[in-house]
């Protein structure tokens, strides 16, 4: 295992996973494992020092408010240093585990910026890109025993909850579904595709592959059109439902920066 590298090495395939001390759920680095033994290659996590934390907490009277609990703590540098080094621990610790477990080379970076624009600018440069959600700071242990998952939101228990894939038709949508499909076929998920606007041949044509491939229980198949095909839609949908995990195509543009700022769920791009 590779524990820190400084340079890059391109001619190898990757798949990524950018976390920072707010987006430290491991749910993510689970799936993206598995993943990775399946294709044959490497894991890297991917730390993105905040840089606006990193100013705010340079900033006098600076309070953070809980999410969850509305209480308020101050903020300086000595709490985000701190933070900052016990979740890369656990983000070591995570992926020397999955290292043993998958039989995965692994590897752990460190970077400064914007968390989503740092990691969306690498993603042509990788095969698997994942954006892990955003957790409650200091709201304990979020990392999944092996195996499992943990801390995620949803209509349904953490166990319950499906694989999303966005489906548009595209040759690149199609490699969002395999791979959404390869995920919840790995973990026995339920997985839910959605396809946007009204299309019904298409939303038939997905039906059908799937059952056909009989890699996933019918019972554990949904798929849906949803109109109107935008961000809030999307979220409003997956909060319902509940989401382990959503795969779509890479693509620029406020949509997908929307949904993996708000989503409660790893943000996977293929």
């Amino acid at each position: 295992m590779t524990a820190m590298r400084t340079s890059e090495s391109m001619g190898r395939l990757r798949i990524i996973v950018a976390l920072n001390a707010c987006r430290r759920d491991l749910g993510g680095l689970e799936m993206a494992a598995a993943l990775a033994a399946r294709k044959g290659c490497e894991l890297e996590a991917l730390f993105v020092e905040e840089v606006n934390l990193i100013n705010v907490a340079d900033l006098p009277f600076t309070k953070e408010v809980a999410r969850c609990s509305g209480t308020e703590r101050e903020i300086d540098q000595p709490r985000v240093s701190r933070a900052q080094r016990a979740s890369l621990s656990q983000i070591q610790q995570a992926i020397d585990r999955l290292s043993e477990e998958r039989s995965v080379r692994t590897s752990l970076k460190i970077v400064r910026g914007h968390f989503i624009r740092t990691a969306l600018a690498i993603q042509d440069d990788v095969e698997v890109l994942v954006l892990s959600r955003r957790g409650e700071p200091g709201g304990g242990k979020t990392a999944p025993s092996s195996g499992g998952f943990a801390g995620f939101r949803g209509g349904a228990a953490a166990g319950e909850q499906p694989i999303w894939a966005i489906v548009d038709g595209t040759e690149e949508s199609f490699r969002a579904l395999q791979a959404a499909e390869d995920i919840a076929a790995a973990h026995s998920a339920r997985l839910t595709v959605a396809v946007p606007g009204q299309r019904p041949d298409l939303v038939e044509q997905i039906r059908r592959r799937l059952i056909a491939a009989r890699r996933l229980p019918r019972s554990s198949l949904r798929v849906i059109a949803l109109e109107p095909f935008d961000a809030p839609t999307l979220i409003r949908q997956i909060r319902q439902s509940g989401c382990r995990l959503v795969v779509v195509k890479r693509e620029d543009g406020d949509w997908l920066e929307e949904v993996a700022d708000a989503a409660d769920c790893p943000v996977m791009l293929v």
